[in-house]
């Protein structure tokens, strides 16, 4: 009998990304990571913006949320998403 390889199963309702995909991504990490470094998330509430430490662990935040969402909420069979958040 051939051996069956054990690999995580997606989170139901996880939607494969393709290749068509890809600009939409690289749009959508775009925007988001502007809005942490120098959006309105990089603004605290009263008007100044936050020191780069505060800056700093926002962003650690966003990457590991990348990683979450591509680890567990998208099929991804090229690994597109690998090579944008490496980037980060």
């Amino acid at each position: 009998m051939d051996k069956i390889e054990g690999q995580p199963l997606p989170a139901p309702g996880a939607r494969p990304i393709t290749e068509n995909d890809r600009q939409w991504l690289h749009d959508a990490i775009g925007r988001a990571l502007k809005d942490v470094l120098s959006g309105p998330q990089s603004y605290y509430p009263d008007g100044v913006q936050e020191d780069s430490q505060y800056m700093g662990a926002d962003l650690d935040r966003f990457i590991t949320s990348l990683e979450n969402f591509r680890n567990s909420y998208v099929i991804d069979p090229s690994d597109m998403m690998g090579p944008m958040v490496d980037q980060l």
